[in-house]
């Protein structure tokens, strides 16, 4: 145990910072996704990635609980006799198996709160290559934006971002899918009397229980364990990790998980509000959202709109302001540099949703929410 204790701290803040990472990634595909369906949707609100790298697994549990369960493992392996490198290679597995099942659940969780965001926005579901027989016949299956993502254990199925309408045209055939699959496979994931009914004509849906050890991201269900829909890792400082991103950002008290939120959300808007009040949306910008109104010619005055730099009367406003150590609020000659890619990002954002072009709406709500959770700068802590 003392060489687990002495691994963890390191172990968990570059976890948590994988996290952050798939919640990114996940978000920025959102929007791409949409946009080559020629359905894209913009966001009430921006989903901050950083809310799902608080030391939290996706089940609202705590990163060294969720972790900790291969260490106690291995030890009652050794004690009933099997040597020390098998029991520690049968730990190492686990391990890669809960890291690389949590980052799946981050994503999906980051997506899922993207889409509630998003006015008529719901998800498909896409299996995985490998998946078992009660995902695939979910393959294609369109759900609402506050329904769960319904995973078993090992899946890596994932969301696609979709409106009702269009998830018509997209519905996958499971019996296409079983029938894309060799007589053996057929046998091996549903079973050999399952698979032969099945290519005899039975209904593939009949054949195969989708419901069974299925379960939602933190539910009782998953694992044997009550998980229920808060989480308090998100709200104190964290074995192994800095003060969390929920806690920096004023979150006071027990956190929804963002399952939790839409279980009790009767509305979207509602849910969005709870999303917010739980750290999961980036908190606007006032005075970024006032300058890009006073401002719509921001390139001619600022200069720093796709050629960099100051225009001469602008240089001469900023150094005015340095000698003073006064700048006007809403005066775009004396904004920081982080200031700049801010109100550019915004503004470009947008001037794309007043466009056609939805490849440049994503393109542009992706640059924006890069530059808006880390208030335009480049490097953050």
């Amino acid at each position: 145990m003392s060489s687990w204790e002495a691994a963890v701290p390191s172990m968990l803040r570059v976890y948590a910072a994988l996290q952050t990472k798939a919640a990114e990634t996940a978000l920025d595909a959102q929007s791409g996704m949409l946009a080559d369906a020629g359905d894209y949707v913009p966001p009430q609100v921006m989903v901050d990635p950083r809310a799902f790298g608080s030391g939290y697994a996706a089940s609202g549990g705590s990163l060294y609980d969720y972790f900790s369960g291969p260490v106690y493992d291995s030890l009652t392996l050794i004690k009933q006799g099997l040597s020390v490198d098998e029991a520690l290679n049968r730990a190492g597995r686990a391990y890669w198996s809960l890291a690389s099942l949590g980052i799946a659940d981050t994503a999906r969780q980051a997506a899922g709160a993207d889409t509630a965001t998003r006015r008529g926005v719901g998800y498909i579901r896409v299996v995985s290559p490998g998946a078992c027989s009660r995902c695939m016949i979910l393959a294609g299956k369109f759900y609402r934006w506050n329904e769960g993502f319904l995973r078993h254990p090992r899946c890596y199925c994932r969301h696609v971002p979709s409106t009702q309408s269009l998830a018509g045209d997209m519905i996958t055939d499971p019996t296409e899918a079983f029938n894309n699959l060799s007589e053996a496979e057929q046998d091996r994931r549903f079973g050999k009397e399952s698979a032969q009914a099945i290519r005899d004509g039975a209904d593939i849906s009949q054949v195969v229980n989708a419901r069974s050890g299925v379960a939602a991201i933190g539910s009782p269900a998953r694992k044997g364990r009550s998980v229920g829909s808060y989480t308090t890792s998100g709200t104190a400082n964290l074995r192994g990790l800095n003060k969390s991103f929920y806690n920096q950002n004023g979150g006071r008290g027990p956190r929804l998980t963002p399952e939790g939120i839409y279980s009790r959300a009767k509305s979207r808007d509602e849910a969005i509000a709870l999303l917010r009040s739980n750290g999961y949306i980036i908190t606007p910008n006032d005075r970024m959202d006032i300058l890009s109104r006073l401002n719509p010619d921001y390139q001619a005055v600022g200069g720093a709109m796709g050629r960099g730099g100051r225009s001469r009367g602008a240089t001469s406003a900023y150094q005015q302001a340095v000698r003073s150590g006064v700048r006007q609020p809403f005066d775009v000659a004396t904004m920081t540099t982080a200031e700049h890619r801010l109100l550019d990002a915004r503004l470009r954002y947008n001037h794309a949703l007043s466009g056609t072009d939805m490849k440049e709406m994503a393109v542009a709500e992706r640059n924006y929410r890069r530059w808006l959770s880390t208030n335009g700068e480049i490097y953050t802590h």
